[in-house]
């Protein structure tokens, strides 16, 4: 079966590149995403990738898509207390599929 990072890698291919998602934070022990997401596990909209920084050796978490940009940036003002204090990152799926790592 696949992993948990290829089944990420997998809906994130899925989406339409016009399409907005939040980032959230970036980690350089995919440990440390898996462990965010296991805390927020009620939380459905939450993904991570292995992104192209350092080699590979970065893992992004991401949350939610959205339609349009407006969509995207009234979300990120309404985040899960849960998730912590962030500062939402919008992106286009088409710059996150452009920043997967793969091997």
């Amino acid at each position: 079966g696949l992993t948990i990072l290829e089944k990420n890698h997998v809906w994130i291919k899925g989406k339409s590149k016009k399409h907005y998602t939040l980032q959230l934070l970036g980690v350089t022990i995919e440990k440390s995403a898996i462990s965010y997401l296991a805390k927020n596990a009620g939380i459905k909209e939450l993904h991570y990738f292995q992104n192209k920084r350092n080699q590979g050796a970065w893992f992004t978490v991401i949350y939610g898509e959205y339609t349009t940009k407006e969509s995207a940036s009234k979300a990120s003002k309404k985040l899960p207390a849960s998730l912590g204090k962030l500062q939402p990152w919008l992106r286009s799926f088409e710059a996150v599929k452009a920043d997967i790592y793969i091997k």
